[in-house]
C-alpha cells in the first residue's frame, strides 16, 4: 500500500478491502482490467465475477486459474512484475485485444454455473 502511496499514480489506483457482495457486479464493471496474480487459488471466482461483468482479466497461470480463465484472460507468472507490466500494457493499447478478451471471458463465463456444478458433483459421486 505504501508504494501505491508513493508512486505517481497513487490517484489512479484503488485498494478495495471490503466490498458489499451486492455491490460486486457494480465494481467490476467499473474496471478496464481484472488484475489476480494470485500465487495459489483453490477455484478463484474474481477472474470468473470479472469475465461475467465484461472485464479482460489477467490472472496467474497456475492452480485453478490456468483451468478457469483458459484463453479468455490473459495468463502470467504472478512472480514476474515485468510479466504483469507487459499484460497490462497489451490489454491497454490494443483495443482489439481488450474487446476480444471481453467477449471471450463473457463467453467462458457460461461453462460455470450451478446447475453443470450439480450434475459433474452427481456424475462424479455416481462414478465413486
Amino acid at each position: 500500500i505504501n508504494a501505491v502511496r508513493k508512486s505517481g499514480f497513487s490517484d489512479k489506483i484503488h485498494i478495495i478491502t471490503e466490498v458489499p457482495e451486492n455491490d460486486l457486479p457494480a465494481l467490476y464493471s467499473l474496471s478496464d482490467i481484472s488484475l489476480f496474480p494470485s500465487f495459489y487459488e483453490g477455484f478463484g471466482f474474481p477472474p470468473l465475477e470479472s469475465m461475467a461483468c465484461g472485464v479482460p482479466v489477467i490472472a496467474g497461470a497456475n492452480s485453478s486459474l490456468v483451468e478457469i480463465v483458459k484463453d479468455a484472460g490473459l495468463l502470467v507468472d504472478p512472480y514476474r512484475v515485468d510479466d504483469l507490466v507487459r499484460a497490462i500494457r497489451s490489454i491497454v493499447n490494443d483495443e482489439v485485444l481488450a474487446k476480444s478478451l471481453r467477449a471471450k471471458g463473457l463467453a467462458r463465463t457460461v461453462d460455470f454455473n450451478w446447475a453443470t456444478t450439480a450434475k459433474e458433483t452427481l456424475r462424479v459421486l455416481e462414478s465413486v
